[in-house]
């Protein structure tokens, strides 16, 4: 069977499973989107406007309307989540460079092989929560605290965090026999939100890797988002619910019927809001309203009575101030846009975590994930998936995970790393790992994609990707045009760092020293080396396969930062509204101070989780002090 072949059983067996998810909970989770053309130009309000369905509009949408004397409006510019790759946990995959992704590329980076980086990012309701690993990590304390230094504001400390991250989250007991034991820390996690998290499929030989890194030093870690923090080996909580779908944010927040029902939520998807409109009113400039895109037809303005809320990503996010006038103004001006707020920051301070890949053959009879090509494994995986909810189907892919520092590794080089005096230390503290290794039973480059196997009759592999936690190279993303149907151009700066070059080379290193210090998860598990091989041994070498090979890990952030108000570098304030710019804030990924040292999904959430509380606190403020809402178009 050829790739195309295999590719198209992977196909086959999503759509199946999906299709009987998708029937089965069909009325429950039936649209609440509302086409646009039932709204009248230019003379429909709505308290609130969110720009963008993703990770955070969901949240956003339903805390903001829960408070039944407001009207929300939520605009997505992707179409549904109703989709079998996307309800799948193990299919999440297929989504990337579909109609359900905008397929970003980087220019071409000169410190990465001179490549364009895809970055595949959710067009869809849910965003990045309807496509990315569903891997839940809310990252070390020390980092929030980081956040609550960097903006000045104890608020976003870890303490004082921590009951929004347990306010969204609905823990509960797996209800399928686990391969090994696992337990949350009870006292650290929520049991009654709407985000669905749990522990899921784990593959055998993602069992054995624990204990390997156990045996190479590291201390077993059953709950990563507990009080002990992120370091050690253990298995990932996941956000799969109890029927083995995704628990993604649209499906989470928005899904649940009383939800749909709410007179005072609209959503629509489909649109594109290409402008931010403001006003003057003697001062700063005041976000009234925004203008949509509809194709082959007049734009559509919708006005907001309190405030436009972005929530589109740290790619879009940036993208959409800069169109509405609000960024560098040199940069403004290049494409012919005046500039209502000069803010230099927006568009800068761009992190993500880069990735390297170190995959094993296994021993004949590892049934491993690959096995989902093969189109006489299908019928048993799918009834164990539709009949039981069952099986590798449920499968996140990175099922284990070690957070760990470079003094966690026994070798000279990293001592030599830490001790030479161009060493950074960039982590919180020492309780902040620097690198992410993950355990997936399959072989997976180029985005999951089955193009790059390199021995198409074997198909029996063990990837452990590699992920940079706190890169020095940091980018930027500016526009290409005035126009918002063309994409902006992203700069990632991969490796531009020399630090980060020697800090994921040591990752390697210590995968190897990992699987050579536990003999029995080697012969039991391995049949050597694949990638970059066993004769890629010095640093020269390795760097090079790491500038070949890196690749995104899904994680671009802080695009438009939140921090001090006298930071010429900040775009938001601490209470996320944009400086400079009356009624308008930004809640998303972008405004990460500091990217975090894990996954940015669960951060995501929590931040929009508090933004309502900010959001609505403000309301009741302004009411009681009887300002006036009127609004005036430009």
């Amino acid at each position: 069977m050829d790739s195309r072949s295999a590719a198209w059983s992977i196909g086959l067996a999503a759509a199946i499973a999906g299709f009987a998810v998708y029937t089965s909970q069909r009325k429950e989770q039936s649209s609440i989107s509302t086409d646009i053309d039932v709204l009248a130009n230019g003379e429909k309000a709505y308290d609130y406007v969110i720009v963008g369905g993703g990770t955070a509009g969901c949240v956003l949408a339903r805390r903001l309307s829960e408070d039944l004397s407001v009207t929300v409006l939520l605009i997505e510019a992707g179409g549904s989540d109703e989709a079998p790759e996307v309800k799948i946990p193990v299919s999440y995959g297929k989504t990337f460079k579909s109609k359900r992704d905008w397929e970003f590329y980087t220019e071409p980076e000169l410190t990465s092989g001179n490549r364009k980086h895809l970055w595949p990012r959710g067009k869809m309701m849910g965003g990045c929560s309807s496509n990315n690993a569903m891997m839940y990590h809310r990252g070390p304390a020390s980092d929030f605290d980081q956040w609550a230094e960097m903006t000045d504001d104890p608020a976003w400390s870890f303490e004082r965090v921590l009951p929004y991250f347990k306010r969204s989250e609905g823990f509960f007991p797996p209800n399928y026999p686990p391969m090994a034991k696992a337990s949350p820390d009870s006292g650290m996690h929520g049991y009654k939100g709407p985000w669905k998290v749990s522990y899921s499929y784990l593959h055998p030989i993602c069992e054995g890797f624990v204990k390997a890194c156990q045996t190479a030093g590291l201390r077993l870690n059953n709950d990563f988002n507990g009080r002990y923090g992120t370091l050690g080996v253990g298995r990932i909580q996941t956000f799969i619910d109890q029927e083995a779908v995704r628990s993604n944010t649209s499906r989470a927040y928005l899904g649940h019927k009383a939800i749909q029902n709410r007179k005072n939520l609209t959503v629509i998807t489909n649109v594109i809001v290409s402008k931010i409109l403001l006003a003057k009113l003697g001062g700063e400039p005041k976000a009234v309203g925004v203008q949509c895109l509809r194709a082959s037809q007049d734009p559509v303005t919708i006005l907001a009575k309190h405030e436009v809320i972005l929530c589109a990503g740290a790619i879009q996010s940036p993208q959409l101030l800069m169109l509405s006038g609000i960024g560098p103004k040199d940069k403004l001006e290049k494409h012919g846009i005046q500039t209502q707020c000069h803010l230099s920051g927006v568009g800068e301070n761009l992190y993500d975590h880069l990735g390297i890949n170190v995959i094993f053959r296994t021993q004949p009879g590892i049934a491993t994930l690959d096995m989902m090509e093969s189109p006489f494994k299908l019928p048993g995986l799918l009834y164990n998936y539709y009949r039981n909810r069952t099986g590798p189907l449920t499968s996140n892919i990175g099922e284990c995970a070690a957070f760990l520092r470079l003094e966690d590794m026994d070798q000279s080089s990293a001592s030599a790393l830490l001790s030479h005096p161009s060493y950074v230390e960039l982590a919180s503290s020492r309780n902040s790992p620097h690198l992410e290794i993950i355990s997936c039973p399959l072989y997976t480059r180029n985005h999951l994609g089955l193009d790059a196997f390199p021995n198409l009759a074997r198909r029996r592999y063990v990837t452990f990707p590699i992920l940079l936690l706190n890169p020095r190279s940091t980018g930027r993303m500016e526009l290409r045009s005035s126009n918002i149907q063309d994409k902006p151009v992203i700069y990632a700066n991969y490796l531009s760092s020399e630090q980060d070059v020697q800090t994921i080379v040591e990752g390697i290193k210590w995968v190897r020293y990992m699987v050579k210090e536990d003999k029995q998860f080697e012969s039991q598990y391995l049949d050597g080396e694949e990638l970059p091989g066993p004769n890629v041994i010095d640093d020269s070498a390795l760097e090079t396969y790491c500038r070949e090979q890196c690749a995104t890990y899904y994680h671009p952030v802080g695009t438009c930062k939140m921090g001090k108000t006298d930071d010429p570098t900040s775009v938001v304030d601490s209470q996320l509204r944009v400086i400079g710019v009356d009624r308008l804030r930004v809640v998303d990924a972008s405004i990460f101070p500091k990217i975090t040292a894990g996954h940015t999904c669960a951060p995501t959430i929590m931040i929009a989780e508090r933004a309502a509380d900010l959001i609505l606190a403000a309301r009741n403020s302004r009411m009681s002090s009887h300002l006036d809402y009127s609004y005036v178009l430009p």
